[in-house]
């Protein structure tokens, strides 16, 4: 993907996304500006029993509505006076996926024309691997694994991604580990899923490409 097009395409996807955070908070405000019985005339005609939006109910999701809606302004307002910067960023997370997808096609395409012994081999490999990660899964939880848990990643995705009390809070780990016992329930099983997935869904790649393992290409 040349540079010119890839910057041609984020400053497309920025604006969009803009575009679309300034529609969504406007309309967001223009809800928090509904009146009680308004919104209970209206939900009337939805639902059966109106009755389960109170007072209070109603007073909470309009607080909601207006806090949203304005925050998405004034992102899509900062947005667009750091369109530049957020421009540059945007075109290196493209070029990285481009190049992310070609070392795939690349690796696809070199395993295709590899002979029988050496695809069943590399399959060898990667059951093997992931057969070593499952019986660590199992195994009893660390301390630093207890503290993330309970401390970031069970709470809601907004606290645990933007409260940096410590040290202990690494981001994608604890996004990792918060999306597994979303999906799998708070085992400690589950916990430890986050060490399995990321690392052995990349394991053909490290085969193919040794550098991206962090390891074979640093000096002794």
């Amino acid at each position: 993907m040349s540079a010119g097009r890839t910057h041609r395409g984020s400053r497309v996807l920025l604006l969009l996304c803009l575009a679309g955070a300034s529609c969504a908070g406007l309309a967001l405000v223009a809800v928090s500006l509904m009146s009680f019985d308004g919104a209970l005339n209206r939900m009337a005609r939805l639902v059966r029993n109106p009755s389960l939006l109170t007072v209070d109910v109603f007073a909470g999701v309009i607080l909601r509505a207006r806090v949203a809606g304005i925050a998405m302004l004034v992102s899509a307002i900062i947005g667009m006076l750091f369109l530049s910067r957020l421009e540059r960023c945007v075109a290196d997370i493209l070029e990285a996926y481009a190049e992310f997808a070609g070392d795939v096609k690349k690796f696809a395409t070199g395993l295709w024309r590899e002979d029988v012994t050496s695809r069943s081999v590399l399959l060898l490999l990667i059951v093997s691997a992931i057969a070593v990660r499952i019986a660590f899964l199992f195994q009893p939880m660390s301390c630093d694994e207890s503290y993330t848990f309970t401390r970031y990643a069970s709470k809601p995705i907004y606290f645990c991604m933007a409260h940096y009390s410590g040290a202990n809070n690494h981001l994608f780990h604890t996004l990792f580990v918060h999306l597994s016992t979303r999906l799998l329930g708070s085992a400690p099983w589950a916990i430890a899923c986050r060490r399995f997935w990321p690392e052995y869904s990349l394991f053909p790649l490290r085969m193919q490409r040794p550098g991206l393992s962090g390891v074979a290409n640093r000096p002794s």
